[in-house]
């Protein structure tokens, strides 16, 4: 019995999975040494190692079943059902630290937009492979309707990043709709026009956070050479000047609900946070605090790190980087084992991706290759995002690092993607799978 469970898990894909839960457990012993404020990391190890237990039992027992059926048109209505009645009931749960971002089960929280990441990578694979008649691959046979999905998806993405907003969860709603964007943009059959359009809609509609409404001649300047930039780019994709048309306008409309967005639903710490990130004027210790520190913790590694427990930003019952056990995990990885470690770390995500890129490249029916392509672009995406923040080049905005980090939803989501691609090969090797494999 035993034999016939772990047949059914790649060796490939679970022996960097492994000992990225046994870095992380490690880690969290060392990031969260001798810190006593529980609020701070303290007291974490015991509850992030049975995270990763129930995440990797969810893994295997996953792996064991055929997730195809989550493909049945009577399964996506309920599950985008309730997707919608998740991240609008989320919204009337009790605030927890001044926001509305889990829903309480008795001693767990669960977080809604992690649940949600997942749920909508299903929907737009749904959407996108009834995009075509026949085959996505093969055949470029367009269906009367197709128009009809993209904008299903564009509505979804929509909806998602305004609901998620409101909880407020600023970097979950951007790092979701980073996503299923370059999913879309991937797997669109006409790139160029919908490259040209997101590009424009979206410099013209967030010209705010460069410009906050200052209308001199900055302004009207910054317009004037982004709209220069938007005609040549639009030239070297030779799309319709119909696309760029609409598509100017649009983002220009969108400004006052920009502004509207940054002013009425983003809490005052996130504005703070993007004012102190785009102009060193202000700039406030308070709110580069996390990220000045992550800097120093960074440099203090060098190229071979100062050694396991040696870490000093992430150390003593206040530490200098609070949450290295959390949004700032890279930074304390790095002070402890250096560049050489971080090339490490960087070695087993690629091993990951490569594993589940080379599986999706192998499967003949086209939903199950949308999905694994998206789980691959979500791994690296999340990835990349977390040490971004960490090296100070993009804003703060709490974005865990895949297994890594702290986290009992967001790695128990990726456990369950890790154990759906096992599922998807398996389908593709056993004749009793082909029900929901055709």
């Amino acid at each position: 019995m035993i034999k016939n469970i772990f047949s059914k898990i790649d060796i490939r894909l679970s022996i960097p999975i492994v000992v990225l839960v046994i870095i992380s457990i490690t880690m969290n012993y060392s990031l969260t040494f001798g810190v006593e404020n529980p609020a701070l990391g303290g007291n974490t190890l015991i509850k992030h190692t049975v995270f990763l237990i129930v995440g990797f039992t969810t893994y295997v027992l996953v792996s064991q079943i055929n997730i195809n059926f989550i493909f049945e048109k009577q399964v996506i209505f309920l599950l985008a059902l309730v997707n919608i009645l998740l991240m609008i009931g989320v919204l009337f749960t009790p605030e927890i630290a001044n926001v509305h971002r889990w829903f309480v089960l008795g001693p767990v929280q669960v977080q809604v937009s992690e649940l949600t990441k997942l749920i909508n990578l299903v929907l737009i694979t749904f959407l996108l492979s009834h995009f075509f008649e026949i085959d996505l691959f093969t055949k470029v046979k367009k269906r009367q309707d197709a128009w009809l999905y993209g904008l299903l998806i564009l509505g979804l993405i929509l909806v998602t990043f305004f609901l998620i907003s409101l909880e407020p969860s600023l970097g979950s709603a951007v790092l979701i709709t980073i996503i299923q964007v370059l999913v879309l943009i991937y797997f669109w059959p006409y790139k160029k026009p919908l490259v040209l359009a997101l590009f424009v809609v979206s410099s013209f509609s967030l010209l705010l956070f460069f410009f906050p409404f200052e209308l001199g001649s900055k302004f009207f300047f910054s317009i004037a050479g982004l709209l220069s930039f938007s005609i040549l780019l639009s030239k070297l994709l030779d799309t319709s000047k119909l696309v760029l048309v609409i598509s100017v306008c649009l983002g220009l409309s969108l400004l006052p609900l920009t502004e509207y967005a940054y002013k009425q639903v983003l809490n005052d710490y996130q504005r703070a946070r993007v004012e102190s990130f785009l102009s060193q004027e202000a700039r406030s210790q308070d709110q580069s605090y996390q990220q000045d520190n992550a800097k120093i913790a960074i440099q203090n590694g060098a190229f071979f790190g100062a050694g396991y427990l040696q870490g000093i930003q992430s150390k003593g019952p206040i530490p200098n980087l609070p949450y290295s056990f959390n949004d700032f995990f890279f930074a304390g990885f790095a002070e402890e084992f250096g560049v050489l470690g971080t090339l490490g770390l960087l070695t087993l995500f690629s091993l990951i991706l490569l594993r589940i890129l080379d599986l999706a490249n192998t499967m003949e029916n086209p939903t199950n290759k949308i999905l694994l392509t998206s789980f691959a672009i979500t791994i690296a995406v999340q990835t990349t995002l977390h040490i971004f923040i960490n090296m100070g080049f993009v804003v703060n905005t709490g974005i865990p690092m895949p297994i890594l980090s702290y986290g009992g939803t967001s790695n128990l989501i990726f456990f369950v993607m890790f154990g759906m691609v096992n599922s998807m090969n398996n389908a593709t090797k056993d004749s009793s799978f082909l029900k929901y494999n055709k």
